[in-house]
């Protein structure tokens, strides 16, 4: 320290240093560093969710093959093939196993608001079944089987009716 007059101290200005950029940049580097961190994580996350959801998806495919070959490995599988206009659906039904697929091809768009809706025709009344879209369907009867006769499929409202609101594009006795 510099001396002024004997005994009195030299005053200089003092150097202030902003503790803000200081800071500033030291988060910044923190921020860097966590991004850093967290990314992978994220990315990692996302990739064993996709791996999981891949993994759900064979497993149902797996599940539906193992479906279809029992009900085609049943003694008494029946096997029919219906055209209608526009498409074609083959039924294989089985009442050991009490099982009925359809499997829809090339089955037409049902118009805005419409899918088609399958039937079990029970003595001649027609029991509501699932609906399913145009194009390429597999569509399992989800009814018991053991009173039914035939199969029917009509073009209903979304989501399906009570009762047929038009008439059968194609019946398939069982």
């Amino acid at each position: 320290m510099d001396e002024g007059p004997p005994g009195h101290p030299v005053r200089r200005p003092a150097t202030v240093h902003s503790l803000d950029a200081r800071r500033t940049r030291r988060n910044r580097w923190i921020l860097a560093a966590a991004a850093a961190a967290v990314v992978p994580g994220v990315a990692l996350g996302g990739w064993a969710l996709g791996q999981q959801s891949a993994q759900q998806d064979q497993q149902v495919i797996a599940q539906e093959q193992q479906r279809q070959e029992r009900l085609l490995a049943a003694p008494d599988v029946e096997v029919q093939r219906v055209q209608m206009d526009g498409g074609a659906a083959t039924i294989f039904a089985s009442r050991d196993r009490d099982a009925a697929l359809l499997v829809a091809s090339d089955f037409p768009d049902p118009g805005e608001g419409k899918q088609y809706q399958l039937w079990l025709l029970e003595d001649g009344t027609p029991v509501p079944d699932v609906t399913f879209d145009g194009g390429q369907s597999d569509v399992w009867a989800s009814g018991d089987l053991a009173g039914v006769q035939a199969m029917a499929v009509t073009v209903e409202p979304a989501g399906g009716s009570e009762h047929p609101t038009t008439d059968p594009l194609m019946v398939a006795d069982l």
